[in-house]
C-alpha cells in the first residue's frame, strides 16, 4: 500500500481502484483490523475474522482525504 499523504486526489482514487481490484474484500475502516476505532469497523472485522475471510484494509483516519475521495 502506498502512503496517500504524498498523493493528489487523482492518485488516491487510482490507489483505491487498485486496492478494490486486487482484493475480493477490501475494508476502508476507522483504525486497523487489530485496533478498530469505531463500533461498525469493529463489528465488520469480527465478522470477517470469524468467517475466515481474507481481506485487505486501509485506515481512513490516517489521511482524511481518503474518505473525501471515497465519498465522491
Amino acid at each position: 500500500m502506498s502512503d496517500t499523504l504524498t498523493m493528489n486526489d487523482a492518485e488516491i482514487l487510482d490507489q483505491i481502484k487498485s486496492e478494490v481490484a486486487s482484493n475480493r474484500v477490501f475494508l476502508y475502516l476507522k483504525g486497523t483490523p487489530d485496533m478498530p476505532r469505531c463500533g461498525f469497523s469493529n463489528q465488520v472485522v469480527q465478522i470477517l475474522n470469524i468467517t475466515g475471510a481474507e481481506y485487505g484494509s486501509r485506515d481512513v483516519l490516517a489521511d482524511p482525504r481518503i474518505r473525501e475521495v471515497l465519498s465522491e
